[in-house]
């Protein structure tokens, strides 16, 4: 039996922190780019890498990421998605899974399922993300 309770306490111990559900801090919301150079709307700028979010989404260019609820697992936010992409009549199948991170540097880490992690610069209040 003190091995049972000793095997449980370990295993307990080394589970991680259980996420809560929670909105998105306001440090996290606005429009977002690659770099400060993309926050600008100059004629022949690209504004197709700038990020927008929102309480319930994370916008990218061509795709909205809607989210009902967020949790909470330390530094990271996340939350299975509703993906609708432009020009579709239906949002895709599934719900994968979207997570963000507010690093150390400031800049805003977007992780998608299947999309390499992506680092992003705050755009000035009032910017546009398209």
């Amino acid at each position: 039996m003190p091995r049972l309770v000793l095997s449980l306490a370990l295993a307990l111990a080394a589970a991680p922190a259980a996420a809560r559900t929670v909105t998105l801090p306001k440090a996290m919301l606005g429009v977002w780019a690659p770099e400060a150079e993309d926050c600008r709307d100059e004629a022949g700028r690209n504004t197709d890498s700038r990020v927008e979010v929102t309480p319930g989404s994370v916008g990218f260019y061509a795709s909205i990421w809607t989210v009902r609820r967020w949790e909470r697992a330390g530094e990271v936010h996340r939350g299975r998605a509703s993906v609708a992409e432009e020009g579709e009549s239906r949002p895709a199948p599934g719900r994968p899974l979207i997570a963000l991170r507010l690093r150390p540097d400031g800049r805003l880490e977007v992780r998608r399922e299947r999309v390499e992690a992506e680092a992003f610069v705050r755009c000035p209040a009032g910017t546009q993300v398209r």
